[in-house]
Order: C-alpha cells, then sequence, then structure tokens
C-alpha cells in the first residue's frame, strides 16, 4: 500500500497520509494536529507543510486572532488525495481479493 500511495504523490512517505488527512478529517487544523496525526515532530511537519505547500497542494491560512496557522488544501491538493485514496483502497482490495468470504 504504501509504494502504490507513495507513487502517486511522489514526496515521500509522510505526503500521502498527510494528504489523506486532510482530505477526511483535518482540513484546517494546524500544524500541530497534523504533526500528533502523523507522528511527526512539529519540524518535521513544518518541513512537510513546507514541501506541499511548494507544490501547491496545501496553503496556510491564518485564523481571526492572527496567532494561529489553519492548513487547507487547495484544488490541486484535493485532486491528489482522491488518487490517493484510490490507489490505497486499490491496494487493500487486491490485498483482500485473494481472501474468501469466510477468512
Amino acid at each position: 500500500m504504501s509504494a502504490a500511495v507513495e507513487g502517486v504523490a511522489a514526496l515521500g512517505a509522510s505526503a500521502p497520509a498527510a494528504l489523506s488527512a486532510l482530505h477526511e478529517f483535518l482540513d484546517g487544523g494546524s500544524v500541530t494536529q497534523l504533526s500528533s496525526v502523523l507522528g511527526l515532530t512539529h519540524s518535521g511537519a513544518v518541513r512537510l507543510v513546507d514541501r506541499l505547500e511548494a507544490e501547491g497542494l496545501v496553503q496556510r491560512v491564518g485564523t481571526e486572532d492572527g496567532r494561529a496557522v489553519s492548513v487547507v488544501l487547495t484544488r490541486s491538493g484535493r485532486r491528489m488525495a482522491k488518487r490517493i485514496l484510490a490507489a490505497r483502497a486499490a491496494s487493500v482490495e487486491e490485498a483482500l481479493g485473494a481472501l474468501s468470504a469466510n477468512e
């Protein structure tokens, strides 16, 4: 599964997980929340968001009080996340396809 989704994103091992998380439940979350979900250090999550932002997949959006920054998917980021989720589902189906209904 890792190879399938990393091949779609081509941005390293954490990028597919970050894009999936942002698409499924964390869009508009903070870098701290993303680091917690992914099991990365804060600085690692910042570097990941930097890479995703440079690729045009996410953008940082300031909050009203100006003290926090949210990470949101761009249109391209949403398309990429959907492709990652489809590759993940196909990988699971392939792996489970050899099992019987009872298994």
